[in-house]
């Protein structure tokens, strides 16, 4: 049994508003015995056509589709590994003094009949559940296969709990790319541009998405020569010849700069006209359409053939914002 979330003066219960590239998922947080931490539960009893939550606010529903149950969503559930140990944080508590910097918020209060932006104090937050465990707190290592060109229909991978703190997830000698102030990497350079936190909408790891979602179809075209654009059937990238290339290198604010990463993207008609769901190939814009409105998502196909180590902000002094490595 999970018992309802702590309530606000209203008699509100926090609902985070999900939204993602491509649709959006409402529902509201509950508190598991016995860790008594905040999850999101996300599944047809919980979902907005429910009585119990009402529906989402009209800018949520806008936005593309939702992905509200197993069978919309069409998994049970979404593996997305971050670097915080709470959702937002001290950005969205009442008690911040930051807590201006982010607008909309991204919890809204609900009632039987209505729902409101607010902020939310940290213990009602969503947490990140490798960090609230008793040991094996300071990261997750994520190892996955490498996948064909065309995809496949599964791949095995494991989740190890812990960085450092036994024989099965040491880091060795992989390199460690310290976050920014904003979870981001440093830089990340492409055709001779270097894409900063700054300058740009940052760059950053996620294998909550599922795509390659990175910069914008003209400046892919013309820093590859490649002939990019967004498929009309699905809002991935189409490209010709299919797959091209994308070469990057990312760099952490330690001062540590990768070697130059290859990344593919092929046409999203064929790869989703398949019956494979593990694609190490699709990519779409990031919603930007220049180098100062765009960002580099990489998504869940950058994990494929890569051992990657999450390490959590606060939990190594030696890299206070958290990091990547690999």
């Amino acid at each position: 049994m999970m018992p309802p979330a702590s309530k606000g003066s209203s008699g509100s219960s926090p609902n985070p508003a999900l939204a993602m590239n491509s649709s959006w998922s409402f529902s509201p947080i509950r508190s598991s015995a016995p860790a008594t931490k905040p999850i999101q539960i996300t599944s047809p009893a919980s979902a907005p056509q429910n009585n119990a939550t009402p529906r989402p606010p009209r800018t949520v529903a806008s936005s593309n589709g939702a992905y509200n149950s197993v069978t919309t969503l069409g998994a049970n559930g979404i593996l997305g590994i971050g670097n915080q140990p709470i959702d937002c944080g001290d950005a969205c508590s009442p008690t911040s003094t930051t807590a201006g910097n982010i607008n909309p918020y991204p919890y809204l209060l609900c009632n039987s009949t209505a729902c409101q932006t607010a902020l939310v104090p940290l213990y009602a937050q969503l947490w990140n559940p490798a960090a609230a465990l008793p040991s094996d707190n300071n990261g997750v290592v994520l190892q996955l296969p490498s996948v064909p060109a065309g995809g496949a229909t599964s791949v095995p991978g494991t989740m190890v709990f812990g960085i450092n703190t036994d024989n099965n997830n040491a880091r060795g000698g992989a390199n460690v790319y310290d976050l920014d102030s904003f979870a981001d990497f440093q830089s990340l350079v492409f055709n001779g541009v270097t894409y900063t936190s700054s300058n740009s909408l940052g760059s950053f790891l996620d294998s909550g998405s599922n795509a390659l979602f990175i910069s914008d179809a003209v400046t892919l075209s013309g820093a590859t020569g490649a002939t990019f654009s967004t498929c009309a059937a699905n809002g991935y990238y189409c490209v010709t010849p299919s797959p091209t290339a994308v070469n990057i290198t990312v760099s952490g604010s330690n001062s540590v700069t990768s070697p130059s990463i290859p990344l593919s993207i092929a046409s999203a008609d064929t790869l989703l006209n398949s019956t494979n769901a593990a694609l190490s190939n699709l990519g779409a814009g990031s919603g930007g359409t220049t180098a100062s409105t765009d960002l580099w998502d990489l998504g869940l196909p950058f994990f494929f053939g890569r051992t990657i180590f999450v390490g959590i902000t606060g939990t190594d002094s030696a890299h206070p914002n958290g990091y990547w490595a690999f």
